[in-house]
């Protein structure tokens, strides 16, 4: 019994999701860099160009803004929640079908 199978394809995702869970729970804010905030910004732009949208796009670039995110706390438990589930789904034992 070796390579990726179900087990193995359950437990990762159910780990990973229990990490950024505990530390969703763990901060109150994320501050992005200035990168992260234009990237989020163009994102988000609408399609068509306008002045308002010139003008969103020099501020953003000139400010040198940083986006402040508050994630709201049932993320972190639900994160947990649905890591726990699917780690427990993962390591259960194989039972042999008979």
């Amino acid at each position: 019994m070796g390579g990726w199978n179900r087990r193995n394809s359950l437990l990762l995702p159910g780990v990973l999701l229990m990490v950024v869970g505990g530390a969703l729970r763990t901060v109150e804010t994320i501050t992005l860099t200035p990168s992260a905030t234009r990237v989020l910004a163009d994102i988000s732009a609408p399609a068509e160009e306008s002045a308002r949208n010139a003008l969103r796009q020099t501020v953003i670039e000139a400010a040198n803004l940083k986006k402040v995110v508050r994630p709201p706390g049932w993320l972190g438990w639900s994160m947990l929640s649905l890591g726990f589930v699917l780690a427990a789904a993962g390591i259960r034992p194989v039972v042999p079908i008979t």
